[in-house]
């Protein structure tokens, strides 16, 4: 079979019969394109929560609600699971 150009990394190639993907697509960009998506560390969601909630505290202080009212409404939501 003769080699084709990958329509994403302009490599050269040679299709093998019955691979998965389009016929101008290397194994590598195929794999690339549908392998998983990685996961973010769980330091980097833990500290975007922390960052949201203390948003949202200070807004809430701005708008005058009492504290004790605030962390009540901030312990009532559930902790994200990633």
């Amino acid at each position: 079979m003769k080699s084709v150009i990958c329509r994403y990394c302009a490599e050269r190639f040679t299709p093998l019969p019955g691979k998965p993907g389009y016929i101008d697509e290397c194994p590598e960009c195929l794999h690339q394109k549908t392998a998983p998506p990685t996961r973010a560390p769980l330091g980097a969601a833990s500290a975007k929560q922390r960052k949201l909630r203390e948003e949202v505290r200070r807004a809430l202080a701005a708008l005058g609600a009492p504290a004790e009212e605030i962390e009540k409404l901030l312990d009532s939501i559930p902790a994200t699971q990633h």
